[in-house]
């Protein structure tokens, strides 16, 4: 029977930059002949073009682990190791466990690697490719950063209201077609139209959103909505200046990017023709400073119900609006952004459902035995605090180092890891247990510390529900986790205390 075999190909972009015999073609052509030469059946070439090999979530990549664990290869070949992949841990655990428990051969042609052979050097090999990436993706980010700091604009698309220049990939111009409407953003929210009603009126005169014309992020709504305005209004690109490094990434290991505080930004000014006068663009930062300290959005005066009404049809939250004949009303926030389009109907007038959830609290209160039973349940089911989410959030990590360490050894036992490898890894993760215990005896002391506080203040809202005649927001958010409004009608309750009445 002949050897069925899988070749494998990929290159990343800065490969693209190094040598033309790293291309795909080339790795493919000499692949071919190789498995040719030995009478072997070429099952398939898995290409992954423009692929780093820093992790492995590539298409072609994942399409061949499907068919091996099928059954359909029983070799896999790649011109060298490192087209396999450029992370140490994750490509040691194809060749080493992967490959083997599918009874799958890996040849790496250029390095000389068999797998039917016994290679003592394998591991090494992978964690010198990792070093190579590590370093390939210091130079990047560091020429990255010097052409950010000359005012160079980096990024896939660039901002709403501007193209790249055909002559410079770097550099901005004005987009003509787009321009007017950042103009028209900022003159109708200067007028005192908010960020909703700006985003219905360009949804209704058909004008393009930044997403349908990206075709980005996978978003699934490609409308005008009040996040975009947002992000126009208090953009300084369209004064000229330039604002970037605003996050960046965990690891060049990890897609997952963190934001990044304002003073580690980069910001170049004057660096393209600008769309808005700065002087219209501090008026509308000023208003928007206003409207957030007035209480306009959410904050320190929010309405009753704000951002506790959920909708289930579609997840969004309810939000305020007027109505003529009814007066002050909540809907569903995607019904009332895009209408028919984005959810359905259903109207909620704000003192009815006041009235509704007076009722019901007050109800639960009679029905308790005592005021020391509802305490109690208040005390162990209300929702956790902030301390107590990020304790549990760093016990679960501290259970996963444990768990690796635990790995750790058990994989030196059977060989897999060398003293060299055991020792480097667990002595990074010994560290990472240690800094995660201290920020774990810390909280708890902090949470033994403002036990006492926290219940105190519980008992005196608890008591203050019992004597007020009208419901307010405070005592709200801290009885009631949320309302889910199940179309057409029927609402329900969801407390942060158990009820432990019937």
């Amino acid at each position: 029977m002949r050897t069925r075999v899988a070749i494998y190909c990929r290159v990343s972009k800065e490969d693209e930059e190094k040598e033309q015999s790293d291309s795909i073609k080339n790795q493919e052509s000499s692949l071919l002949n190789y498995a040719q030469e030995r009478n072997w059946e070429v099952v398939d070439c898995y290409i992954d073009d423009g692929y780093s090999g820093t992790n492995f979530d590539r298409p072609a990549f994942q399409r061949m682990v499907k068919d091996i664990k099928k059954g359909l290869i029983d070799c896999v070949i790649t011109k060298d190791y490192s087209r396999l992949g450029r992370e140490h841990i994750q490509t040691s655990h194809y060749t080493e466990i992967f490959f083997p428990n599918n009874k799958v051969r890996y040849i790496a042609v250029n390095d000389g690697i068999d797998t039917n052979q016994n290679d003592d050097f394998l591991s090494f090999r992978a964690v010198f490719n990792d070093m190579y990436a590590r370093d390939i993706s210091k130079k990047i980010r560091y020429t990255i950063r010097n052409k950010q700091r000359e005012g160079a604009f980096i990024g896939a698309f660039a901002p709403y209201g501007f193209q790249k220049d055909p002559k410079d990939n770097n550099k901005l111009i004005i987009d003509i077609e787009t321009a007017p409407v950042v103009q028209q953003i900022f003159q109708l929210y200067l007028k005192g139209y908010g960020k909703s009603r700006i985003a219905n009126l360009l949804n209704q005169q058909g004008i393009p959103s930044p997403a349908s014309i990206k075709r980005n992020y996978g978003e699934k709504n490609f409308l005008w909505n009040p996040l975009a305005i947002k992000r126009i209004l208090e953009n300084e690109v369209y004064i000229g200046h330039i604002v970037q490094h605003k996050k960046e990434k965990i690891s060049y290991k990890i897609k997952k990017q963190v934001t990044l505080p304002k003073e580690s930004w980069i910001k170049v000014e004057n660096t393209h023709a600008a769309i808005i006068d700065e002087k219209i663009f501090l008026k509308a930062q000023e208003l928007i400073k206003t409207r957030k300290t007035s209480g306009y959005y959410i904050g320190r005066h929010a309405s009753l119900f704000t951002g506790l009404v959920k909708c289930k049809l579609c997840g969004k939250n309810y939000v305020y609006s007027k109505d003529r004949k009814l007066g002050t009303i909540l809907l569903c926030g995607s019904y009332k952004r895009y209408y028919s389009r984005g959810c359905k109907k259903h109207v909620l007038i704000e003192n009815q459902l006041e009235q509704l959830i007076t009722n019901e609290l007050r109800n639960l209160l009679k029905k308790a035995i005592s005021l020391n039973l509802l305490l109690e349940n208040l005390h162990s089911v209300n929702a956790k605090s902030q301390q107590e989410n990020q304790l549990e959030l760093l016990l679960v990590k501290l259970q996963g180092i444990t768990n690796k360490l635990d790995t750790l050894y058990q994989d030196r036992l059977e060989g897999i890891l060398s003293q060299m490898q055991f020792v480097l890894f667990s002595q990074r993760l010994e560290s990472k247990k240690f800094t995660l215990q201290k920020q774990i005896s810390a909280l708890e002391n902090k949470k033994k510390n403002h036990k006492k506080i926290n219940t105190n203040k519980k008992e005196e809202l608890v008591e203050n529900f019992l004597r007020i005649k009208k419901l307010n927001r405070t005592i709200l958010l801290h009885l009631v986790d949320k309302i889910e409004i199940d179309f057409p009608s029927t609402i329900n309750i969801y407390y942060k205390f158990k009820p432990p009445f019937n």
